[in-house]
C-alpha cells in the first residue's frame, strides 16, 4: 500500500480536470453545481488546491465521474497516469457523488501517490522541465491546461505547513492529516 497523500490528492484531481478540459468534456468556465451551489469549474478547482477545500474536491471529483474520467473498470484518469509510467497515482474507491474520504470507501489504501510518481508528475507540468525520459508518451497537459493547474498551485496558500513565510512565489500542494503529511 502507498503512502495516503492526504490533501495531495487534490493534485490528481486537478490534473483530472484538466485532463477533461483538453478531451472537450467540460470547460474551465462551464458551471458545476455540487452541494448546492454552482460554480464555474475553475472557481472550485481554485478553491480545491489554493485553500484546499475538500466541499470543492468533492464538487470536482463528482466532476470527473460525470465526464467518465473516473468510474468504471478502467478510469480514463488512471489509463493517463499509466500511459506515462505513474503506475501508482490512483483514485480508486470514488463516488459519483462526489465521495473520496474513508467513510466513502475510498482514502487510505485506495487514493495512492508515490513520493517518485508525485515527482514524475510535477516534472510533466513544469513547462521548463526537459522531455521526461521514462516515457515516450504525449504531453499530459496542453499548455493551456497546465498553465490553469500551475496558477493554482502557484495559489497554494497553506506556506505554513512548510514553515515559509506567505510572500515566498512557488508552486506546490499541500496534505496533512494527524497522522499524514506531504508536500
Amino acid at each position: 500500500v502507498a503512502p495516503y497523500p492526504a490533501s495531495l490528492l487534490k493534485l490528481m484531481v486537478a490534473v483530472g480536470v484538466g485532463l477533461a478540459v483538453d478531451a472537450g468534456r467540460v470547460g474551465f468556465d462551464d458551471a458545476w453545481a455540487h452541494g448546492g451551489r454552482t460554480r464555474s469549474v475553475d472557481a472550485w478547482c481554485t478553491d480545491m488546491i489554493v485553500v484546499s477545500g475538500n466541499d470543492a474536491t468533492s464538487a470536482m471529483v463528482a466532476l470527473l465521474h460525470a465526464h467518465g474520467m473516473l468510474g468504471g473498470a478502467r478510469p480514463a484518469l488512471h489509463d493517463a497516469f499509466a500511459t506515462r509510467g505513474l503506475h501508482t497515482l490512483r483514485l480508486d474507491g470514488t463516488r459519483p457523488d462526489g465521495g473520496w474520504g474513508n467513510a466513502d470507501g475510498a482514502g487510505v489504501g485506495r487514493i495512492q501517490m508515490t513520493a517518485w510518481d508525485t515527482v514524475r508528475l510535477l516534472w510533466l507540468l513544469d513547462p521548463l522541465a526537459t522531455a521526461a525520459p521514462w516515457t515516450g508518451a504525449a504531453p499530459l497537459l496542453s499548455d493551456g491546461a497546465r498553465a490553469r493547474v500551475i496558477g493554482w498551485l502557484r495559489g497554494q496558500q497553506l506556506h505554513h505547513v512548510l514553515g515559509l513565510p506567505a510572500d515566498v512565489d512557488f508552486a506546490h500542494k499541500t496534505g496533512t492529516t494527524e497522522n499524514y503529511g506531504s508536500d
